[in-house]
């Protein structure tokens, strides 16, 4: 019995060292491989980096552009387009849009604004909400606000929707 639990023993510690030694094999060979492969996590690591630094720049210029960085080439259409007897006396821009306050000589003049207007792709919803004549010196002059707003554009709104859940096209 004795020789028996001594045999079982040795089998049992055979077995034991035989998987301890194909396990510390297996170690060794995987931090090898981990070890050849390590360049990788510097890479990843610059990667972020990179990433964080993009999306700090890209959130900047967002939060610093508006619509009214076109506004010169937009006076200078709307320029294009006015009645020569026509003057703008005020000019207002805002996020949203533009507010002008012209000063013409004939009614017919306002009509052929707005539909020359209409051509200018950069704003839309023309409104006047009322016109005032007046005779200075026997001369009718009619004043008038028009407010126009900025188109809201598809690459806009997905930029807001991409800004407000804080991904880029890379991260995804």
């Amino acid at each position: 019995i004795f020789a028996l639990s001594v045999l079982v023993s040795v089998v049992m510690l055979l077995t034991s060292w035989m998987g301890y030694h194909s396990a510390k094999t297996e170690n060794e060979d995987l931090q090898a491989q981990k070890d050849s492969m390590s360049y990788i996590n510097a890479i990843f690591q610059e990667n972020t980096k990179a990433n964080e630094k993009y999306n700090e720049a890209k959130s900047i210029d967002a939060a610093t552009k508006n619509r009214n960085n076109k506004l010169n080439s937009l006076l200078q259409n709307i320029e294009k387009k006015l009645p020569t007897i026509m003057k703008v006396t005020n000019l207002s821009a805002k996020d949203d849009g533009v507010t002008m306050t012209i000063n013409t000589t004939t009614k017919i003049s306002v009509a052929r604004m707005l539909m020359n207007l209409e051509d200018i792709k950069d704003l839309t919803n023309y409104q006047i909400p009322s016109v005032t004549e007046s005779k200075k010196n026997g001369v009718e002059t009619y004043d008038f606000t028009v407010s126009a707003s900025y188109p809201v554009e598809a690459d806009e709104e997905g930029a807001e929707g991409q800004a407000a859940s804080g991904q880029t096209e890379e991260a995804k």
